[in-house]
């Protein structure tokens, strides 16, 4: 049986299941406790628009320009649909895909909304590679000898900021057009987390055996402060306030701060029924999704107020989730069976 008959048979059985799933239940639930009294929930896309069937072993996804992208990196290909294809909300239909190779092992990756350059990590060739979406061809960037963590650009998308896990425990500002080394920031161990704040101004990078964060300013790639935590941290991410959100990393005593970035100081911190291992944040806004995989849920965090909205219900398991650009859908992608499901305001 080929590999596309497996995908649709796949994908009618997973329809039939959905069809259930509608008719009882719906996509939004409370059960992440709210504190004492319940305030005005943020508004952001709870509504289910549809799903589109994928290969499983992701290694990521983005949006832009109205399409999703997903990308599997094993392969080296990137496959996308558009959110107003008329297949996303008829259970067992298939959606029309686009398929781009890359011809490399991907790995990090980071997108210029305005451009539509993708920055993306050759694993294999240890080099950062860009191409033009959605059809165009990799060009070499910069090389890299270390295992990197994360990829961001500077306010200016002029430069990447690539943060390493090691044997460089450094982070390393490079200029996209020449590949020059702009500055470098060494931490004196391996980066396990990083974070860039909203308007791209602040790196912050973590440890997960360090009870501290360390905030970088891009422009200068020095340390601007250490934020000194009273446990070790988890997932982590700036606010549209450049507020730092973090969450620990215990299951047994599962715990969310909320910091001050300008005084570093403790603002609030809340308990959560749930630990976490992801987080993100629709752009320019307060609110946080984070996976709760073990309840096929996404917790969604109004950190103005250190309050929980709703969940959404993800049906399978949320292996990665992120938001639109423009905050207009939320994105979850589960691994098996191999879906994207797209979440709207309507």
């Amino acid at each position: 049986m080929s590999f596309q008959m497996v995908t649709e048979v796949r994908t009618l059985v997973y329809s039939l299941l959905l069809s259930f799933v509608f008719a009882f239940t719906g996509c939004v639930d409370a059960l992440e406790p709210a504190g004492p009294g319940q305030y005005e929930n943020p508004d952001y896309p709870s509504a289910l628009l549809g799903y589109c069937a994928i290969p499983t072993n992701f290694d990521g996804a983005f949006s832009l320009e109205g399409r999703v992208y997903v990308l599997f990196g094993v392969s080296g290909i990137l496959e996308s649909f558009s959110l107003s294809d008329p297949n996303l909300d008829l259970l067992g239909s298939p959606v029309e895909k686009d398929t781009l190779v890359l011809g490399f092992q991907a790995g990090n990756f980071v997108l210029d909304q305005f451009s539509g350059w993708l920055y993306v990590e050759d694993i294999q060739g240890s080099g950062i590679y860009r191409v033009q979406l959605p059809d165009g061809v990799p060009e070499f960037v910069c090389p890299s000898e270390s295992v990197i963590t994360a990829v961001f650009l500077d306010q200016s998308s002029t430069s990447l900021i690539i943060c390493y896990f090691g044997p460089e425990w450094l982070a390393r500002k490079i200029d996209i057009s020449t590949g020059a080394i702009q500055g470098e920031f060494h931490t004196g161990w391996p980066i396990t987390r990083a974070a860039m704040s909203q308007d791209s101004g602040k790196l912050m990078l973590s440890n997960s055996g360090k009870e501290f964060l360390l905030e970088v300013d891009v422009s200068t790639m020095e340390l601007a402060d250490t934020l000194h935590l009273t446990e070790r941290p988890g997932p982590f991410v700036y606010n549209s306030s450049a507020n730092i959100v973090v969450f620990n990393q215990y299951s047994i005593r599962p715990r969310v701060y909320l910091y001050d970035g300008s005084t570093y100081l403790l603002i609030q911190e809340i308990s959560s029924i749930n630990p976490y291992q992801i987080c993100n944040i629709i752009p320019e806004t307060d609110v946080v999704i984070a996976p709760r995989r073990s309840e096929n849920r996404l917790s969604v965090l109004n950190s103005a107020n250190m309050v929980f909205a709703p969940s959404i219900y993800c049906f399978q398991s949320p292996d990665f989730v992120f938001s639109t650009e423009n905050g207009e859908y939320i994105i979850i992608l589960n691994e098996v069976p191999g879906m994207v499901y797209v979440y709207s305001h309507q």
